[in-house]
C-alpha cells in the first residue's frame, strides 16, 4: 500500500543559500590582460549572480566585456560571457538575466571596458550549498 504517495517521491532536501553583496567596481581596465576582478565564487557549492547592473556614468556610449573564469583556468574567449556589450550614455542596465546559470566553486568574474572609468558594476552573489 502506498498511502496515496507517488512511488517516485523523494524526500525534500533543504538548500542553504547565502546572499553576498559585492562592492561596486569602477572599471578602469581597457584590455583583457588588465581585466579587473569583480568577484570570486565561494569554495563550495554552486554560485549564481544576482542583481548585476552596469552603470554608465558618462555622456558617451561605453562597452563592457565580462568573463566567468573557472578555477585554474585563464581569461579567454572560451569563458567570455559578454563581448563588448554596448552600454548607452547615462544608463543603468540589468545584466544578471544575460549571464547563464550556476557557476562552479572558485569561478572568478572579471571585466573590462573600452572606456577607462566610464562603467560601474554592482550586484551580489548567491551561494548554494
Amino acid at each position: 500500500m502506498n498511502n496515496g504517495r507517488s512511488p517516485y517521491a523523494q524526500p525534500l532536501r533543504m538548500v542553504e543559500e547565502r546572499h553576498i553583496p559585492v562592492s561596486g567596481l569602477v572599471i578602469t581596465a581597457t584590455t583583457s590582460g588588465a581585466a579587473q576582478t569583480w568577484a570570486t565564487a565561494g569554495a563550495t557549492g554552486l554560485t549564481q549572480i544576482e542583481r548585476l547592473t552596469v552603470i554608465n556614468t558618462t555622456g558617451t556610449t561605453a562597452t563592457l566585456t565580462f568573463y566567468s573564469i573557472p578555477s585554474g583556468d585563464s581569461i579567454g574567449d572560451a569563458n567570455m560571457e559578454l563581448d563588448a556589450a554596448s552600454v548607452p550614455a547615462n544608463t543603468t542596465l540589468l545584466l544578471d538575466r544575460l549571464l547563464a546559470g550556476d557557476y562552479a566553486p572558485g569561478t572568478t568574474f572579471k571585466a573590462f571596458s573600452g572606456t577607462n572609468g566610464a562603467l560601474v558594476l554592482r550586484g551580489a552573489l548567491v551561494e548554494r550549498a
